[in-house]
């Protein structure tokens, strides 16, 4: 029996007439089978081109992928970071401890373009690329690892800490890669010897300049200092018991003179009494104002006893003609000393005159101690306060001279270090593996490429074989026919091929083989010896010295 599916135009080989009997047997048992390797087999004759195709694809592509692609080789070399050969008790370095930060620095200069551009140039790398020179380092920049080595063993709780790492170039030439390789260790010990001279010499340039600038800032306040006690000279802290003592000197001496002064003063008005005296005694004239004036005052006496008050016209006349004569009296003493009338009264006015002119000779005296006294006293109450101004000029400068003395000793200190780093003394890079001539290159890994290339044929070629089958709406077993129809099959009539198209489809089955055959042996004979050429002609390259990596030596 054929047929064809409803959805499809093709003819169904349902099989042979010894399989009707299993069929009918399956049909009578329900009509489901399960998938089985007979029908995985079956399946994988009918779509075998679809398999075989990619397959052979694949590993044609691992093949040619693993055989053409340049090799590339990669040289590394181990620098070792030494501690500091003297002892940081005699010798403390100025450079900062962070070998993280100065190593991230290193590489950062390392992988400039000037310092590449450099190295391109001496060795002449990459000539092969017609780039401008930024694609041309930026290449040169992934050729280049730079890694710290970490310790076996990492605390969790401390920082981790690079002893150690590793500087590896790859390229296409074994020798070039060996050479730029340890080119770029002799570049990376060079930085770091002179980054760290660097950061010594900057160490103690800076201390020097904040000396010179400290040594500076005391001079104007020593200057500040001097100017302040110039200007304020008797106001000093240092002056203010001289002070004192001036002032109790000077209030004993005012003390004196202002006895004097009322010694004086009484003298001076007992001799203006007894002169007063004399010449009412002497003087008998109406007319004489002293002698008038004690008239009117005894008058004014005898008034007041009589009971007459303030108010009685007798008391006024007599009050005024006494504030006259008073006045008059005034005025001829102050116009000068009248003629005495005796000899006397001469002596008297003679002894009047002298007290005078001493009571004004006290007097001045009085007030110049009186102000003397006084400038004292403003000097004892500004004297805390220049105690205090003067006091913070003085702190600062003993700030200044002690930090002088810190920065002095600083300074020495900075020296040895700085002198020391030059001496690389100091903490250092040492090469401890140069890097040589690889013997095999480090890309590709053409065993990897071959069977990754291989494995994504095999899966291309299972997804077409899987998906073409899925997609084939054709009848190909009794069974997919009995399910699709929902009837039993009573027979099954298998495909009849004459002998000329049986021998005929074997002939074209065995060329194609044959020809699969000899073009995957042609190919992969090709390879090998493309692949034995390049190797010999990198082995001349080998053994031909590299002129670059003669002229630098060895590191």
């Amino acid at each position: 029996m054929s047929g064809r599916h409803p959805q499809s135009g093709e003819t169904a080989e349902v099989g042979s007439a010894g399989d009707s009997e299993g069929t009918m047997g399956a049909t009578q048992t329900g009509g489901e089978t399960g998938f089985n390797l007979e029908q995985a087999s079956r399946i994988l004759r009918r779509r075998a081109w679809w398999f075989v195709v990619p397959c052979a694809l694949g590993i044609l592509l691992g093949l040619g992928l693993a055989v053409g692609l340049p090799p590339e080789y990669e040289a590394s070399t181990t620098i070792l970071i030494e501690p500091q050969g003297i002892p940081e008790k005699l010798v403390e370095t100025t450079v900062v401890p962070d070998k993280e930060a100065r190593f991230h620095n290193i590489r950062l200069q390392i992988l400039s373009r000037d310092s590449l551009s450099r190295i391109i140039d001496e060795f002449g790398l990459y000539a092969e690329l017609h780039a401008p020179r930024e694609a041309v380092v930026e290449r040169m920049r992934l050729d280049i690892t730079i890694e710290p080595i970490l310790p076996p063993i990492v605390d969790p709780r401390r920082p981790i800490e690079i002893d150690s790492f590793r500087i590896a170039y790859r390229g296409p030439s074994p020798e070039a890669v060996a050479a730029v390789a340890n080119e770029l260790a002799r570049e990376f010990i060079r930085e770091n010897l002179e980054l760290r001279a660097a950061d010594a010499e900057d160490t103690s340039d800076f201390i020097r300049a904040e000396l010179r600038t400290r040594q500076v800032d005391l001079t104007e306040v020593a200057q500040q200092i001097t100017a302040y006690k110039e200007q304020h000279l008797g106001e000093l802290p240092e002056q203010l018991e001289s002070n004192r003592r001036s002032v109790d000197r000077l209030t004993q001496v005012l003390g004196q003179k202002r006895s004097e002064l009322e010694i004086a003063q009484r003298q001076v008005a007992l001799l203006r009494e007894q002169v007063r005296a004399m010449r009412v005694a002497s003087s008998g004239a109406e007319d004489d104002p002293v002698r008038r004036k004690s008239v009117l005052e005894l008058q004014l006496n005898n008034y007041r006893s009589r009971g007459y008050t303030d108010r009685h016209p007798d008391v006024i006349a007599a009050r005024a003609e006494i504030a006259q004569l008073e006045q008059q009296i005034a005025e001829e003493e102050s116009e000068g000393t009248p003629r005495p009338v005796s000899p006397q009264e001469a002596q008297l006015l003679r002894e009047l005159r002298n007290y005078q002119v001493g009571m004004n000779v006290v007097r001045s005296e009085i007030e110049g101690i009186g102000k003397e006294i006084a400038v004292y006293e403003r000097r004892i109450e500004n004297t805390p306060r220049r105690d205090a101004e003067l006091g913070a000029l003085e702190g600062t400068s003993e700030n200044l001279t002690q930090l002088i003395r810190t920065l002095e000793l600083k300074r020495a200190e900075a020296d040895i270090a700085r002198s020391m780093e030059l001496k690389q003394k100091g903490e250092r890079f040492r090469v401890i593996e140069s890097a040589m001539p690889p013997e095999s290159p480090a890309r590709p890994n053409r065993p990897l490429v071959f069977v990754v290339a291989t494995f994504l044929g095999l899966m291309l070629g299972a997804s077409l074989l899987v998906f073409r089958e899925v997609a084939d709406r054709s009848f190909y077993s009794v069974g997919d026919l009995q399910e699709v129809l929902g009837v039993p099959v009573l027979a099954a009539v298998s495909v009849i091929r004459l002998p000329g198209e049986v021998a005929a489809r074997r002939a074209r089955q065995l060329r194609w083989g044959l020809s699969c055959v000899v073009v995957l042996a042609l190919l992969l004979v090709g390879g090998l010896l493309f692949y034995h050429v390049r190797a010999d002609g990198h082995a001349g390259l080998r053994a031909t010295p590299d002129v670059a990596a003669g002229k630098r030596g060895d590191v």
